[in-house]
């Protein structure tokens, strides 16, 4: 037997997705912030992990970040090394 849920916002995906995505990014902000990171930074840095010497537009394409506004986050990580 399949178990429902009922979905807030009169079932609205996206209203139910947005709410899910923001407590999975509280989630991993718990994990990011201990270690003195944004969660952006923590998602550059597995990125990194997963396949080191990525561009600049690489990385940013594989944390879903425009290239043209990402080199800020790239500059504020490498200060905090």
């Amino acid at each position: 037997m399949v178990q429902t849920t009922q979905l807030r916002f009169n079932g609205s995906v996206w209203c139910n997705l947005d709410i899910a995505l923001r407590n999975l990014d509280q989630l991993f902000g718990s994990v990011a912030q201990p270690q003195g990171l944004t969660i952006i930074e923590w998602y550059i840095l597995r990125a990194l992990y997963e396949r080191d010497g990525q561009h600049a537009s690489e990385l940013a394409r594989a944390v879903g970040r425009a290239a043209t506004s990402f080199t800020p986050n790239l500059d504020k990580l490498q200060q905090k090394a």
